[in-house]
């Protein structure tokens, strides 16, 4: 274990993020996959969303996009841990992984990052795929701050 109060939030931000994209973004996605398709106005104002825990290898270097997904979901987590660490904001911790995972998070995938990874970049006009992001990632910045909670990153 790291031996640094730095090093430990690193540790457990990068662990506690990975986990927190299988457990509450891929699990939420899976649970839209198949359960969004009951409630039309969801499907019309937001389209269909894709399957989870997708294991197919993705150009261009052939990793499989949930490993993809689990390394981003622990560099995310290793933000938040120092986000909700340096903020010291007491109970607001799982509001604040909300917001953060909706509006930071949603902004850099759809500009930056998928060009670091050899997906397409989200536009404006497509609508309802940036409304998907805002929900699987609000999702997941949840998640990572509630797995967070026992560890006592709180400042």
């Amino acid at each position: 274990m790291a031996k640094s109060a730095g090093g430990k939030i690193w540790l457990i931000g990068f662990i506690v993020g990975a986990c927190a994209m299988m457990a509450f973004h891929q699990a939420f996605l899976h649970v839209l996959h198949h359960h969004a398709g009951k409630v039309p106005n969801l499907v019309e104002a937001v389209g269909s969303f894709p399957m989870a825990f997708d294991f197919r290898p993705r150009p261009p270097h052939g990793i499989p996009m949930l490993a993809l997904q689990a390394v981003w979901g622990g560099f995310w987590g290793i933000i938040l841990a120092i986000l909700v660490r340096v903020t010291r904001i007491g109970s607001f911790d799982l509001p604040l992984g909300l917001l953060f995972g909706a509006i930071a998070i949603t902004a850099a995938e759809t500009t930056a990052l998928p060009g670091l990874i050899g997906l397409p970049i989200l536009n404006s006009e497509n609508e309802p795929a940036l409304i998907r992001a805002v929900i699987l990632n609000a999702s997941f910045g949840f998640g990572t701050v509630f797995f967070l909670r026992p560890f006592a990153v709180r400042g």
